[in-house]
């Protein structure tokens, strides 16, 4: 690959490990600042966090509004990540989906092409 494709699939990839670890924390600032119950698996309801209300932090911005817009970022940076993706597979065909692929399907994904 060229260092410029290198060099932003490197800027991709930490954009999305970014983004996946800011939504959750974004969501929990959002539900606990506006006082939106929380329900937890099994069902378990929460239905006030005074420590996130009452916060400095819960006052900044509107977290909810930060989390939708976090949230259409990533979807639009995977949409991106996987027209790439594809772009290297159809078009490049330099093996870049094989090498992101479980090692199982890779194989068959090899196979397909020696046919």
């Amino acid at each position: 690959m060229a260092n410029w494709m290198q060099s932003t699939a490197k800027l991709v990839r930490i954009a999305l490990w970014a983004l996946l670890l800011a939504l959750p924390a974004t969501a929990f600032l959002a539900l606990g600042s506006e006082v939106h119950p929380l329900t937890l698996l099994g069902g378990i309801r929460v239905d006030q966090m005074p420590m996130i209300a009452n916060s400095a932090v819960a006052k900044l911005v509107d977290w909810g509004e930060v989390h939708k817009f976090l949230g259409d970022a990533i979807m639009c940076l995977a949409g991106l990540h996987s027209a790439a993706a594809l772009y290297h597979h159809f078009i490049v065909k330099d093996g870049v989906l094989s090498a992101m692929l479980p090692p199982r399907l890779a194989d068959y994904f090899n196979q397909q092409k020696s046919l």
